[in-house]
């Protein structure tokens, strides 16, 4: 997988993505700034008229402790990235609380939580 770096327009709409050596170039020549480090997001100093962005698919694949996101342009992947998940979202951990007990609960399955507050 290369990578690549996203361009914003000047008006904050996106781009098609840049090479990192091209990246380099405009930051060089002042012609973009860094808005942010991770993924890697340079912003144009000067609008770019009429501009024809290729298509991107954003996939995701929900795992049960990872989650994956991918962003493709047809067949290629320009972006990549796994989240671990705090918790289970399946409807058995799912339950309605107050706001402290939520806190509390985090991340444990309801049956540990309600077991060590309660005993059940």
């Amino acid at each position: 997988m290369q990578n690549y770096v996203f361009v914003l327009n000047a008006d904050r709409v996106p781009l098609d993505q840049v090479h990192p050596a091209r990246a380099r170039e405009l930051q060089s020549k002042g012609k973009a700034k860094p808005i942010r480090q991770y993924p890697y997001v340079l912003i144009l100093q000067s609008q770019v008229e009429n501009p024809k962005p290729k298509q991107y698919t954003l996939k995701i694949d929900p795992g049960s402790e990872w989650t994956g996101f991918a962003i493709q342009c047809g067949e290629s992947i320009v972006f990549r990235m796994e989240l671990k998940q705090g918790g289970s979202d399946r409807v058995s951990n799912l339950t309605l609380a107050c706001h402290p007990c939520n806190q509390a609960k985090g991340n444990q399955d309801i049956r540990d939580f309600l077991a060590q507050k309660h005993g059940f």
